[in-house]
């Protein structure tokens, strides 16, 4: 069975078995599913159940291997990419991705946790084969406040989704647009956030999107502080939180294109600050010139 899903205007399929799952494993794809895409799709995806992990040649080119986090290792060979996948660094892998080196024609072999494996097969191959259309696949967590998308970024543990939590709290009208994956792309000149399939621990699955209103990096501190970026500064924190591999210089020059253009289109700021309401408030008003 062939599935067809459209996020930030781009358009890919899924080819997986019926039954595939226990339930619709597929559910948080459900409102961006669509029709066949009429012209050709960003990727073309073929699930299927493996016995056993697979061997393959290639030479190991990047090992993604951090705590609480997947890995994810890369292989290349003459024609394609491998990439072995796991849950987290300390569990087995559990699956394959076979890849042409467009990331545009895929085949993924499952041996155990197929929603993890199909989740993360489809958010590589989205971020990869994206970086051509001006898109960026970010972590981020994103409130939308009077039709504007406001992005919030850091490392891990930093504050993001928290930060945006104190937002919908402490600030009428404001809802999430999603909470770690949204897709920032340019669109005939204007910088466009898009909901995803992909939302981290948060189930927020929203085939929406807002201008961009400003793009605010979180760094946990006892004060409550709004600050400009610099453009390098403002560079560094969106280029450091793209989903990338830089390993493929192609690839990695679309993306350095693209938020080059970001940062000089949209506001970026820098807050540092506790995780209280007044960091939202005092946030929020830097940001608008509002007196909530």
């Amino acid at each position: 069975m062939i599935r067809y899903f459209q996020v930030a205007g781009l358009c890919f399929s899924l080819d997986i078995p019926d039954g595939f799952f226990a339930g619709d494993g597929l559910s948080n794809y459900l409102p961006f599913e669509c029709e066949a895409a009429s012209g050709a799709l960003l990727f073309s995806l073929e699930a299927r159940r493996a016995e056993s992990a697979l061997s393959g040649e290639g030479k190991l080119v990047y090992d993604a291997c951090e705590n609480d986090f997947p890995r994810l290792t890369f292989y290349e060979s003459a024609q394609a990419f491998r990439v072995d996948m796991a849950p987290l660094p300390e569990l087995p892998y559990c699956a394959s991705l076979i890849a042409d080196k467009s990331f545009r024609s895929a085949k993924l072999s499952i041996w155990g946790s197929p929603k993890f494996s199909i989740d993360n097969a489809m958010m590589l191959l989205y971020a990869f084969a994206s970086a051509p259309y001006a898109a960026l696949e970010m972590h981020a967590s994103v409130s939308v406040k009077d039709s504007k998308a406001y992005l919030f970024l850091g490392k891990s543990g930093t504050g993001k989704s928290t930060h945006s939590r104190l937002w919908r709290e402490n600030i009428p009208g404001v809802s999430l647009l999603n909470d770690d994956n949204p897709i920032v792309r340019i669109i005939e000149g204007n910088v466009l956030c898009f909901g995803s399939p992909w939302s981290g621990k948060t189930p927020c699955y929203k085939a929406e999107n807002y201008p961009v209103g400003a793009i605010v990096r979180i760094e946990r501190s006892s004060v409550n502080t709004l600050k400009p970026q610099a453009p390098v500064r403002a560079y560094a924190s969106i280029f450091s939180s793209v989903s990338a591999f830089r390993y493929i210089k192609g690839l990695s020059d679309n993306i350095h294109a693209t938020v080059s253009r970001v940062v000089e289109s949209v506001p970026c700021y820098v807050m540092e600050c506790r995780p209280d309401a007044e960091a939202a408030l005092v946030c929020y008003n830097g940001l608008t010139g509002g007196k909530l």
